[in-house]
């Protein structure tokens, strides 16, 4: 059953379920699910620092439209999860990507500072299709073999961030000739395009496990304790350092390439695209063999410094 209102609509619902003997092959489904809602990430992420530009927005705007969005999620993503544990997964993840397709379809028409925000903001509000997606596969799969699903999940991330600024790529010579003056906002259309697709897709195609996990009531508690281990408090301060410099690097990349080099949305994309393949292989493959013979702290210090230069 569920406990969404009783005039929300049906297809929302999370009434259709499936056994967990029977539940790994919908695992297909729900990768597909999070693909394209990565591939619409990854358009954005690269469209998004041309289409500042074109509105005439100075890298702190650009910087700030960013934070919004990731203010928003980081507020809301505790409340989608805890939702999708009361009322079930499907339901979060159609009403999340629903939302990204909206958010998404009015960023690319917005007509100013005001609308970009908006849209921005509301994206971060529906980001839930992540975390609910891990949640999905910890219902539905055993403890011996989650280590690997999540890391197929992982690896969706890599699928994503080369597609997506690669079909930007493709889109840039039409992006030019339909819309003059505002060609970047012709791949976030077509990401919200494939948003659309998705809920379609996930409407039809994907099924509500049969039982949820939904954690212990101390389970926060339990995080906050783990911080009194020195050591996890260390790797968790180098993690966080290490993120805002990638993120740093994310944001501002493109717009810094633009500026400086004068670089357009193709030759950054494929940039975007070397890098994604890239890190894709050694998340992938090369990690384990590497870990393996140098061990995991020497790799922490050694990707520390190589991310330096």
């Amino acid at each position: 059953s569920c406990a969404l209102p009783i005039w929300f609509p049906r297809i929302f619902r999370a009434e259709v379920v499936i056994p967990r003997e029977r539940s790994r092959s919908t695992l297909p489904i729900l990768f597909s699910v999070v693909i394209l809602d990565l591939i619409g990430f990854g358009i954005v992420m690269l469209a998004l620092p041309f289409y500042a530009e074109e509105f005439g927005f100075s890298g702190t705007t650009l910087g700030l439209i960013f934070a919004s969005y990731a203010g928003a999620q980081f507020v809301f993503a505790p409340f989608w999860g805890r939702l999708s544990d009361r009322v079930g997964r499907r339901p979060v993840l159609l009403i999340s990507t629903l939302g990204m397709g909206l958010s998404l379809l009015g960023l690319g028409l917005a007509e100013g500072l005001v609308g970009v925000f908006a849209a921005r903001i509301s994206g971060g509000f529906f980001a839930a299709n992540l975390g609910v997606a891990s949640a999905y596969i910890a219902d539905v799969t055993g403890e011996e073999e989650r280590t690997r699903w999540m890391g197929v999940l992982g690896a969706c991330f890599g699928i994503g961030f080369v597609l997506g600024p690669l079909i930007a790529i493709l889109l840039q010579p039409l992006s030019e000739s339909l819309m003059p003056g505002r060609a970047a906002a012709l791949p976030i259309l077509v990401a919200a395009g494939l948003a659309a697709l998705n809920f379609i897709w996930a409407v039809f195609s994907l099924r509500e496990p049969e039982d949820r996990d939904v954690g212990e009531p101390a389970e926060a508690g339990n995080r906050w304790a783990l911080l009194r281990d020195p050591e996890i408090r260390r790797l968790c301060a180098a993690f966080l350092i290490y993120s805002l410099a990638v993120t740093q690097l994310e944001i501002i990349f493109a717009f810094f390439m633009m500026k400086r080099f004068a670089y357009d949305l193709v030759a950054v994309g494929w940039i975007f695209v070397g890098m994604a393949i890239l890190m894709g292989g050694v998340q992938g493959g090369a990690m384990k063999v590497l870990a393996a013979r140098f061990g995991e702290r020497n790799l922490i210090v050694a990707g520390a410094l190589i991310c330096c230069f």
